[in-house]
């Protein structure tokens, strides 16, 4: 005959279980931050350069010019806009086209 009471888990055991749970989530996050943040400035580094290369590769196969503005007016921080200069016409230029804008995170900065 079986009895009710060696059935399931104690209130003790599930207490110890759920502290050891996370105690090691704590340990786990506490590892894992400094390489949460080394990925957040890789993603900008790696949008940055893409935005420069591929805008290079435009204005050379199509000999045009390309512009490339970091933060600019009007735009929130953290943004790349692409802009594509028409040729002349009449000799006149004509204004600016946005070709594109990239956002990358506001807390990450760029020095030359």
């Amino acid at each position: 005959m079986t009895s009710s009471k060696n059935r399931g888990f104690s209130l003790l055991e599930m207490l110890v279980a759920v502290s050891l749970a996370f105690t090691f989530a704590a340990i786990t996050f506490v590892a894992m931050k400094p390489l949460f943040n080394q990925s957040h400035l890789d993603l900008a580094y790696d949008t940055t350069l893409m935005v420069l290369r591929n805008t290079r590769h435009l204005a050379i196969t199509q000999s045009h010019l390309y512009y490339v503005s970091v933060n600019p007016a009007g735009f929130p921080a953290g943004t790349l806009e692409i802009q594509y200069q028409p040729p002349a016409v009449g000799g006149l230029l004509p204004p600016l086209q946005l070709v594109n804008t990239y956002k990358i995170p506001a807390d990450v900065s760029f020095a030359v």
